[in-house]
């Protein structure tokens, strides 16, 4: 619906944007994940390899940032579930050019796909923008310092109970890439607690 939709899912906004939000995908990631983590087995994998392809391909998601979350949160789940190495990692990236490689070449038009198309130049660049984007959010209002603030602080909480668990593992990773790669940073923690709780209390 969102793919087809003209106005975008926040029409309050002005934005056309269609696919995924960021919001949209914290969530996702947190429910792909506690599935990943039951099944932890090679339907995991499976499973991971859908979100990149629904997350990623521009018809889809078109989210580029929800495609690197996505792998380095099921890299992490799937070390933490002892089936492999930190090595996963490596494996994730190589899944994640694989995917906007593939995308590129059956026509795929998103900010992804054409910045790596312009080149590591092009890919700072829009990393920078990004990164300014997000200092501006967090420092525009009191509401949004606090939530920023208090997302972070439950965050390092959750991570902070013991026993250790590789879903919550694996989300805070998530979340912790989701504010380098993506311009929501309130939405990513404020969202971001209350999933990483739910996961936390599953």
């Amino acid at each position: 619906t969102n793919a087809l939709s003209a106005i975008g899912p926040h029409p309050w906004n002005g934005g056309r944007f269609y696919g995924l939000t960021n919001q949209n995908e914290t969530l996702l990631v947190a429910a792909a994940l506690a599935a990943g983590a039951v099944f932890a087995d090679l339907r995991t994998l499976t499973l991971a390899a859908l979100c990149l392809v629904v997350f990623g391909a521009s018809s889809i998601g078109a989210d580029g940032g929800g495609l690197v979350v996505a792998a380095a949160a099921f890299a992490v789940l799937w070390w933490r579930l002892g089936r492999g190495s930190a090595a996963w990692l490596v494996g994730a990236a190589v899944a994640v050019a694989v995917v906007i490689a593939l995308d590129a070449a059956l026509g795929g038009s998103s900010h992804v796909v054409d910045a790596v198309r312009g080149g590591p130049g092009e890919l700072w660049d829009a990393f920078s923008r990004r990164m300014r984007l997000s200092w501006s959010i967090v420092t525009s209002s009191v509401s949004q310092a606090a939530v920023f603030v208090a997302g972070l602080g439950l965050l390092a909480w959750f991570g902070s109970v013991r026993p250790r668990t590789a879903v919550v593992d694996a989300f805070l990773v998530a979340t912790a890439v989701s504010l380098l790669v993506n311009d929501s940073p309130t939405k990513v923690l404020g969202y971001g607690a209350i999933m990483c709780g739910a996961l936390r209390a599953w």
